[in-house]
């Protein structure tokens, strides 16, 4: 094997010294088209990255415009599209739109600058040869450090997120870690060719990957419509959810770090524009339908990403869809962050453009090692996603806004003021540069704020899931509805306190469970804190008063937002007065009523009121404080199914609740549903509930010989009922019991 051929052994400062001598009067626009004539000027390895490939092996630069511009969509378009239209609820519609047009512009400004910074100094191919252009071997360094951090952080995020969609399409048991690994050993698979041509085809791929998610969200989300109605002009917030918003949305064009990748493989550099264009056309357009269109029947309490504001079977189709784009987006990246390693070690030489075993086992080597250490960070650090939102305040800012500024200035440097125009293009990157500078200032806020409030400190693997899981399942000696029950609750909203924990056992756990129900207790004082600065307790109040109830915490959350208690969590919709209801919490229902502020006859997604609920679980202590609320209305059916509280209690053999609910005088003992035509009596027949129904028989309204028939074309008498004497009602004694219970 001959050893590499070295083509230049001149310092590349002095290269790129000689080169802007040589340029020093030409207008920067000029020498941006001159490619042909610069070449007769300029050293061979000045030419481009990769020199001359008539006679190499593997070809770099074979990239057509069009593959680019689909490559630069797979990278810069993901799944975070989806969480665009919680952006638009923090801010409001009106100006949610206006900056999303602003930094679309902005962006495509900035990119195309790239383009240009590439046409005049054609052998950069990454954000460290750029570095060195503007600073020389500490702006290489510099420049190179932080894109590859950067990017490999970008890796890591996309295998979290697959790890996080596999867990949700499966609701198995598995280990989060598992995912993370089968994640990451996919995303290297995928990376192992050499250029960007062959991983053109997988950008294509991810396309149409990520359109059918956004569609399929947009169309399940508008069938549902959990929201519609509720948007918002214009909104109140605060500097940290204000900021927060906008950065969702500047952070969804921030993919100029691999500009210079994709334009040093182009076959015709000067074809950047289209492939810019391209790109922008694109994500502009589809980012502000899809979050309008979301935002407008999803409402201000859209989930992000929006896949949670749909129904679950509509987020698991989406999710499983999104799952392309997911590990394509993270490889498109990893391979920028492989070229840039790959070239710095063999640039000068032939070495990359054989197939020989030091060629192919270098590239293979690298991406395995960037893919590895993308994993280690994702699984390994506990507030990755905060220490995320810091390094993409830090880089991605100034990798898309302030770099291009400082690119534009630097080549036309003694010719800013010469004409208008100039004077205005002066203007638009030192605009650029302060833009940059305002997110990554403020987004270094909001994120070591993050940081600084999270009361986690160390690793944690398994556990959190684990927990989650442990809800689900019966022990031996533990009562559900008391242990488990806030076990669940803990692992949903609770769980980040956990993580300090060297345990695994529910014998271990169960304690320090019970410590957090304390008023006293500095983890509860630690996690409403947290609540509070880091979460909107305005769209969250619903969810964290699920908990089935640990009356301490409800008293906290009462105490603290009660002016929220009818907001409503994300799908599927309910007050915190509904969740109480459903589980059989009276001590939680008797607080929320107790506030005057709860409504009783709110109602769910579909259409369903406290009493609906109560009812159909057969809580009859709760069914007896609904019903002396003056308010409350006992025969109201739900909006979906059209079943009245009496239907769905008869529909689950609850006889005390059949005895007990016409005490009213206010319900309809044989009203029929909206789906199958069937009264209470027929429900309790078709679900076996035989005494029920021989009851419910005297209270059929049709004369001898006309049963009443459902949308089968079922009576009463074709279910296996048993005709029983008529029992008595409920007294008002018992019903007196059953308050002073409560």
């Amino acid at each position: 094997m001959s050893p590499p051929q070295i083509v230049s052994l001149s310092p590349a400062t002095n290269r790129v010294e000689q080169v802007e001598q040589q340029e020093k009067h030409m207008p920067a626009d000029q020498g941006s088209f001159n490619i042909d004539e610069k070449k007769e000027e300029i050293p061979p390895y000045m030419q481009d990255a990769f020199g001359d490939e008539e006679f190499a092996e593997v070809k770099y630069k074979v990239l057509k415009w069009w593959q680019c511009g689909l490559l630069m969509v797979a990278e810069t378009v993901s799944l975070g599209v989806l969480s665009l239209p919680a952006a638009v609820a923090g801010l409001g519609l009106v100006p949610a739109i206006i900056i999303l047009i602003f930094f679309g512009a902005l962006a495509t400004y900035t990119g195309y600058v790239i383009g240009q910074f590439k046409w005049k100094y054609p052998h950069v191919s990454n954000m460290a040869d750029a570095g060195e252009v503007l600073a020389g071997k500490f702006g290489r360094e510099l420049l190179g450090i932080t894109q590859t951090l950067f990017l490999v952080f970008i890796m890591a995020s996309h295998i979290l997120t697959f790890a996080i969609a596999m867990n949700t399409l499966t609701e198995h048991g598995t280990c989060s870690i598992v995912f993370g690994v089968v994640g990451a050993v996919v995303s290297f698979v995928l990376s192992l060719p050499r250029t960007l041509a062959k991983m053109s085809w997988l950008s294509l791929v991810s396309f149409i990957s990520i359109l059918s998610a956004v569609i399929i969200t947009m169309i399940g989300v508008g069938i549902l419509a959990p929201g519609a109605g509720s948007m918002q002009v214009t909104v109140k917030t605060d500097l940290v959810h204000g900021f927060t918003s906008v950065t969702n949305i500047v952070f969804a064009f921030a993919g100029h770090a691999a500009f210079f990748g994709f334009a040093a493989e182009l076959k015709d550099p000067r074809d950047f524009p289209k492939a810019l264009c391209l790109l922008q056309s694109i994500d502009i357009s589809l980012y502000i339908i899809a979050a309008v269109v979301i935002y407008r029947y999803a409402g201000v309490d859209v989930a992000s990403p929006a896949l949670g504001s749909a129904s679950p079977v509509v987020s698991k189709v989406a999710y499983g869809i999104a799952l392309p784009t997911i590990i394509i987006a993270g490889v498109i990246n990893g391979h920028i962050a492989f070229k840039y390693i790959y070239i710095r070690i063999f640039r000068g030489t032939d070495r990359m453009h054989k197939r020989d075993w030091v060629a192919v086992s270098s590239w293979v080597g690298i991406a395995a090692s960037l893919w590895v250490l993308a994993w280690i960070i994702a699984e390994a650090i506990p507030v990755f996603s905060n220490l995320l939102g810091l390094i993409t305040a830090l880089f991605a800012s100034w990798f898309t806004f302030g770099l291009s500024g400082m690119f534009w200035l630097h080549m036309n440097k003694g010719l800013w003021f010469s004409s208008p125009k100039k004077i205005l293009l002066t203007f638009v990157n030192l605009m650029a540069i302060v833009v940059a500078a305002t997110l990554c200032g403020l987004g270094l806020y909001v994120s070591g704020k993050a940081i600084h409030d999270d009361p986690s400190s160390a690793s944690f693997s398994t556990f959190e899931h684990d927990l989650e899981q442990a809800g689900h399942k019966q022990k031996k000696g533990i009562d559900e509805r008391d242990e488990l029950a806030f076990l669940r609750y803990s692992a949903k909203n609770w769980a980040i306190h956990f993580r300090n924990a060297a345990m695994q056992k529910e014998s271990q756990l169960l304690p320090l469970a019970r410590e957090i129900c304390k008023p006293e207790s500095q983890r509860l004082q630690a996690w409403l804190k947290t609540c509070w600065e880091k979460e909107d307790f305005k769209a969250g109040f619903s969810l964290k008063s699920k908990p089935l109830g640990n009356e301490n915490v409800i008293k906290h959350l009462i105490d603290a937002g009660a002016k929220h208690i009818e907001c409503q969590g994300r799908w599927p919709t309910r007050t915190a007065l509904l969740y109480a209801c459903e589980e059989g919490n009276g001590t939680v229902v008797r607080l929320l009523l107790k506030t005057g502020l709860a409504n009783p006859n709110s109602m769910s997604t579909y259409g369903r009121t406290s009493l609906s609920f109560a009812s159909e679980k057969g809580h009859t202590s709760i069914v007896t404080i609904l019903l002396v609320v003056e308010s409350v209305s006992p025969d109201l059916a739900d909006t979906t199914y059209g079943r009245t509280p009496f239907s769905w209690a008869a529909t689950s053999g609850h006889m005390e609740m059949v005895q007990l609910l016409p005490n009213t005088n206010a319900v309809d003992l044989w009203s029929s549903d909206l789906v199958y035509n069937r009264t209470p009596g027929m429900w309790a027949a078709a679900n076996g509930h035989r005494e029920i129904a021989g009851l419910l028989q005297y209270k059929e309204p049709n004369e001898p010989g006309e049963p009443s028939k459902d949308s089968h074309r079922s009576s009463p008498a074709e279910f296996d009922t048993v005709p029983c004497q008529e029992p008595p009602l409920l007294s008002a004694s018992h019903i007196e019991i059953c308050i002073q219970q409560y």
